[in-house]
């Protein structure tokens, strides 16, 4: 019997890990809209977010910048010079 892992693991070597978190979303977006996971950029692009605000705050506290990812892209970093 295959582990989720194995399966996952299996249908992104088939069609694609992007393509499969793509239609993930999509499809979970159609079937209760808002809220999905939205895929974004690929690791290589992101860099730590700061987390403006969070330092005081409860662990759980959602960053309105990266969510809670933890990560950023590079512009965003840029947008939130003066907000850290």
């Amino acid at each position: 019997m295959a582990t989720e892992v194995d399966a996952v693991r299996a249908l992104g070597e088939a069609i694609g890990y992007s393509r499969m978190m793509q239609l993930a979303e999509h499809i979970w977006d159609a079937k209760t809209p808002g809220a999905a996971h939205s895929v974004g950029p690929c690791v290589a692009f992101l860099v730590p977010c700061p987390h403006p605000g969070l330092r005081d705050q409860q662990l759980g506290s959602r960053c309105d910048w990266c969510g809670g990812s933890g990560r950023v892209t590079r512009r965003v970093l840029e947008a939130m010079k003066g907000t850290v």
